[in-house]
């Protein structure tokens, strides 16, 4: 009986110590699961500022439309063709006098050498 006792003490003393081995890199997996984290938020602070300066850059340039705005879809299919032309032409008057012409010249107005990019 005494021997048996020893054995299931010994049993149990390889299970205790395998439990603390597999306990020793449940730590390990979790740190390093914590310092994958901290890196990924770290990167992604980085993106973020990266981003909103190149958004910052961006937002300077604009671009000229070349075609005139149409104006918005209406229910227009009641009134007279003599009507609509003369609507359309008045629309088209004042889109080309709102237009405005192509600039000659630099547009490098920030010094950094951009101009020709």
């Amino acid at each position: 009986m005494v021997s048996d006792i020893a054995t299931a003490s010994g049993e149990q003393s390889r299970g205790v110590a395998q439990i603390n081995v597999a306990i020793g890199e449940v730590a390990k997996s979790a740190l390093s699961t914590s310092q994958q984290a901290e890196e990924l938020a770290a990167s992604a602070a980085e993106m973020q500022a990266a981003t909103q300066s190149m958004l910052a850059e961006v937002g300077r340039f604009t671009l000229r439309r070349d075609e005139p705005m149409r104006a918005p879809e209406m229910a227009m299919s009641g009134l007279p063709a003599e009507l609509m032309a003369q609507i359309q032409a008045l629309i088209l008057q004042q889109t080309a006098q709102s237009a405005s012409p192509a600039v000659k010249g630099s547009s490098n107005r920030d010094g950094r050498g951009y101009g020709s990019f």
